[in-house]
């Protein structure tokens, strides 16, 4: 296989489409309006495979036109931004190739489609993005001003591309790879395209980027109690306990759970306010996938729907960042409208207990315009001030485990976190026990005993405690002293959980168990357990009449015990055999949505339907 690049430069395939720009956009490229031309080179990995009668990996496999998709995608973004973002491609490579890997591996035509056949990837399987863009001229297409944007079209297992990534000086996370050594004289975006995917994955790439460039010049996300403009803008009512506004990319503003895009659930959400911003009302109005539903395709109908809302108007808002977000999607422009300058990150990050009751967090400042810097543990964030190289955490108890990350900030963002490679985290533990403390417990184990139950087991090694802590990192239960075993019920299939357990009395706590290096022990419930009973079928809630619901579904095993029946907030038990549940005492007009599983004593059938069944009770 030879490499074959078919370039097509300007006029033979150019797209005029709004859409955005990198971190030095010039200034032909930002009219004063606003409105945004981004400049593209389209690197289209699509190897000629020989053996296969010199068809390409797309023909070979049915998968779309990579032109068809980009003229769709481009179609979207125009329409979607207001006319603010225009994309212009001005060089389109062909490339009869497979990128190399980030360890030097390269697929030739027979290892890639033993590898797609068999679902049996590379590992690891992320681009080399230095290389691949230096390789095929992206580096000096950007350092020209001939191009604003990267676009690389590839297939599944090859591509191992991200979403979304960023190059340059000043690169910050756009939810993929941030790449700063690229020797290019600004910042620039990359996207990854999937030619076996549609437009809608195209645009829900694009919705991650916007997310996390506004995000970026807000200085952060608050997803459960919104503050700022833009956490109200993303607000989903499921996740701040009732107030809705346009939503993100996984969850629409009714949405609850990944993905949730079909839910026809309707709650009150300002959606329709942000079409007027900055002018904000408060005004509300009920919405669900009928806001947004007009093709048949509930993703690429709420992307379309979501960046339609996303604000786009010129001036400055009194929060002191700009009306028109776009720009901080494609032109990434600070509150000023000048170029993003945000600060390096520091660099040694590295976090030692320098007692039993004290943890000090080091790092190098690698910047000379940061304001300061934000220090982390996960739940909590500090600062400190210009300069700093040192963050102290006091009052810790013996034998605590902590994590730190650090990055610095300016008004112009902020940088990366460190430590910057996996686990992005630096680590350590306070030596020791206070006196009188308890021992620590060990062989702590977990066990899914069933695929809705996990049992966390350990050895008691002290004789003084008042009783034990079992954590999953999120939750904290007790047990009584003497104890040796914590079950936790109630899980799902398929469910992947952590556990470490400490035993405690009034003295003090005892280191938690597992020890270092390990820290948890975790396993995974299973997605059946043998002997379990079939999940029902044909499951259909009904509204009999204005303060009533019905479920019924079809009873397909014959060895349960009764079936659950929830709502989502509450769940409730029906005998075996049973094939309907009513839930009474509804109020007209009230839409409720429903889902049924069997269980025995052998464990719990799958959620029927995935989907949730829902309706509506009539209004009196």
């Amino acid at each position: 296989m030879g490499i074959m690049k078919r370039a097509l430069l300007g006029a033979t395939f150019a797209l005029l489409v709004l859409f955005g720009q990198t971190a030095a956009l010039s200034t032909s490229a930002v009219a004063a309006s606003g409105e945004i031309t981004v400049k593209v080179l389209v690197l289209d990995f699509d190897p000629v495979i020989e053996a296969q009668d010199s068809r390409t990996i797309r023909e070979i496999y049915g998968w779309n036109d990579p032109r068809t998709l980009a003229e769709g995608y481009a179609a979207a973004v125009a329409a979607s931004s207001h006319g603010r973002v225009r994309y212009e491609i001005v060089s389109w490579s062909t490339l009869d190739t497979f990128p190399k890997k980030v360890d030097g591996f390269q697929y030739t035509d027979s290892t890639y489609l033993d590898a797609w056949d068999n679902h049996t990837p590379h590992q690891p399987d992320e681009t080399d993005y230095p290389a691949m863009l230096q390789d095929y001229g992206a580096v000096a297409a950007i350092n020209s001003g001939l191009v604003d944007e990267i676009w690389i079209f590839g297939g599944p297992y090859f591509g191992g591309t991200w979403e979304s990534a960023m190059a340059g000086p000043g690169a910050f996370f756009i939810n993929g790879g941030v790449y700063p050594q690229v020797p290019t004289d600004h910042a620039f975006a990359i996207m990854g395209f999937n030619y076996e995917r549609q437009v809608a994955e195209m645009l829900h790439d694009l919705c991650h980027r916007t997310e996390n460039s506004v995000k970026h010049f807000y200085g952060g996300w608050n997803q459960t109690n919104p503050v700022t403009n833009w956490d109200r803008f993303a607000a989903v009512a499921y996740k701040t306990g009732g107030q809705a506004g346009v939503g993100d990319c996984h969850f629409p503003p009714n949405g609850r759970q990944d993905y949730d895009y079909g839910n026809t659930t309707r709650v009150k959400s300002t959606a329709e306010d942000w079409l007027d911003y900055p002018s904000l009302t408060g005004k509300q109005r009920n919405v669900s996938a009928a806001s947004w539903r007009s093709s048949g395709d509930d993703q690429l109908d709420y992307m379309r729907w979501w960046f339609r809302h996303l604000p786009y108007q010129s001036g400055v808002n009194p929060d002191g960042r700009l009306n028109n977000w776009w720009l901080y999607a494609f032109a990434f422009v600070d509150p000023t409208g000048s170029s993003s300058d945000a600060p390096s990150a520091p660099e040694d990050a590295v976090a030692t207990a320098t007692s039993s009751t004290r943890i000090k967090l080091t790092w190098t400042d690698t910047s000379n315009n940061e304001t300061g810097f934000r220090v982390s543990d996960g739940d909590n964030t500090w600062t400190t001030p210009a300069n700093k190289e040192t963050f102290t955490y006091s009052g810790l108890a013996p034998g605590t485990y902590k994590c730190f990350s650090v990055q610095a900030y300016n008004a112009a963002g902020e940088s990366a976190w460190a430590p910057a490679a996996p686990p992005y985290w630096t680590c350590t533990t306070t030596p020791g026990t206070a006196p009188g403390s308890p021992s620590a417990p060990t062989n702590a184990v977990a066990t899914a005993t069933s695929s809705s139950r996990i049992e966390l087991t350990w050895t008691d090694t002290s004789d003084n405690e008042t009783g034990f802590r079992v954590s999953d990192g999120d939750n904290t239960w007790t047990t009584p002293a003497n104890m040796e075993i914590f079950s936790y019920s109630g899980l799902a299939p398929g469910t992947y959980k952590c556990f470490s357990v400490q035993s405690y009395n009034a003295a003090g706590s005892s280191a938690w168990a597992p020890p270092a290096p390990v820290y948890w022990t975790c396993t995974t419930t299973p997605e059946t357990t043998p002997g379990h009973p079939n999940a029902p079928e044909n499951v259909v809630a009904t509204a009999t009449s204005s303060t009533r619901i019905k479920v019924t579904w079809t009873d397909t095993s014959d060895n349960e015990t009764g079936f659950r029946v929830t709502d989502g907030d509450n769940t409730w038990i029906t005998p075996a055999n049973t094939k309907s549940f009513v839930q009474y005492g509804l109020n007209p007009d009230t839409y409720k949505c429903y889902r049924v599983q069997s269980y025995s004593a052998e464990g719990t059938s799958a959620w029927a339907p995935p989907d949730w069944t829902c309706t509506t009770t009539p209004g009196v």
